[in-house]
């Protein structure tokens, strides 16, 4: 069964590949082509790859590291070259796959923080595919009215860590994963730094049932999510650097000083871009 389903991904992935090559000529493919089991199996390799055989314990032996990039190239080729007939099958199959907006998913994550709610197979796959189709430009196609925003999914992150009293809540590190995954798909959103900082340097004192350290909101929230973070803050250097010079104390300074480190090792990989610039510009 292993050996069967392993080879299912590999056809799949030859397939998509495949229509990713043909550019403009997919047209010439026969319209029955391009019919609900098509549009189907998209969807479910966009949020629900399990369901098709996908494993990605299994990801070095099934090369599905390369799938999102893949679905990507398909979703920009048939968006570009496709009948609007057909385009609309293939939307449709995605939109009855995709079935929580913006508020409903931020119940459901501090539902999972308090332990009201288990975290249920696919759902950190969920969250990526809302990724694949953002970078695609097809989520706006496909979401029926779901109002997805940036500011808010960091708004209700960043409250669902904390219980009324203040107490730091310390959920599965799955639904961490899951959290995290949100984050990453909020930063695609153009969430605004502004509402980030103000998060990131909340002076409220916590309370971690796990140590009698001294420790604030802020710092709780950035030592969770450091990376997801400081990749938010370098979409917008100038505006970042500004902000937190314009309130000096051990935090802000302390997130500047991230952001410099980071923007060294980009340089030490020799993956810095013009993004980072204004950044030491900006100090």
């Amino acid at each position: 069964d292993s050996a069967r389903k392993q080879i299912n991904c590999l056809l799949i992935e030859s397939l998509f590949d495949f229509i990713g090559l043909l550019g403009s000529t997919v047209t010439d493919l026969p319209p029955t082509f391009w019919g609900p089991r098509f549009g189907k199996l998209v969807a479910l390799c966009v949020f629900r790859r399990h369901e098709v055989g996908f494993d990605w314990r299994r990801c070095e032996n099934t090369k599905v590291r390369s799938l999102p990039d893949t679905l990507r190239e398909v979703l920009r080729t048939v968006t570009e070259y496709l009948h609007p007939n057909h385009l609309q099958d293939l939307y449709n199959q995605l939109s009855q796959l995709m079935k929580t907006d913006c508020q409903a998913t931020m119940e459901r994550v501090a539902l999972l923080w308090q332990g009201l709610a288990a975290l249920e197979q696919g759902e950190i796959q969920y969250v990526r595919g809302l990724g694949t189709l953002h970078r695609s430009n097809v989520l706006q196609h496909v979401r029926r009215g779901c109002s997805w925003n940036g500011s808010t999914l960091l708004r209700g992150i960043y409250s669902s860590l904390f219980d009324s009293d203040g107490n730091i809540l310390q959920p599965d590190s799955s639904v961490i994963n899951l959290t995290k995954e949100l984050l990453s798909f909020a930063i695609l959103l153009d969430t605004d730094v502004n509402i980030a900082l103000s998060c990131i340097l909340d002076s409220t004192a916590a309370h971690n049932p796990g140590s009698s350290a001294p420790i604030t909101r802020g710092q709780h929230f950035l030592l969770l999510f450091k990376d997801q973070l400081v990749t938010l803050l370098l979409t917008d250097p100038t505006t970042s650097v500004k902000l937190l010079l314009e309130l000096p104390s051990a935090d802000s300074i302390h997130v500047v000083l991230l952001l410099l480190n980071s923007c060294r090792y980009l340089a030490s990989k020799k993956l810095t871009n013009r993004a980072t610039e204004p950044l030491v510009e900006a100090v």
